[in-house]
């Protein structure tokens, strides 16, 4: 279980491609845990909580529900927990 001061990886893709890994430290802000991705997103308040860092996995499919719409099932996390050393 993630909680606040814990070390998360994010891969930075182009296309297929990793280019990049950052580590960031999850934080709580607005009742909600989650990582500011620099720190300009920081001072403007730019919050990306956890809840929106999940994706389609390879067993993920579209569904729909009337007066909902479109969404998708078996979405995963996109980051990984990091070692504290990290």
């Amino acid at each position: 279980m993630i909680k606040e001061g814990d070390k998360i990886k994010l891969k930075e893709y182009f296309g297929d491609k990793v280019i990049g890994e950052d580590v960031y430290t999850v934080e709580y802000f607005r009742y909600a845990l989650g990582i500011f991705i620099s720190e300009n997103a920081r001072l403007s308040g730019d919050f990306t909580p956890l809840c929106s860092l999940y994706g389609k996995s390879e067993y993920s499919k579209e569904c729909y529900i009337p007066n909902y719409g479109s969404y998708f099932t078996c979405e995963v996390p996109l980051w990984i927990e990091a070692n504290q050393d990290a």
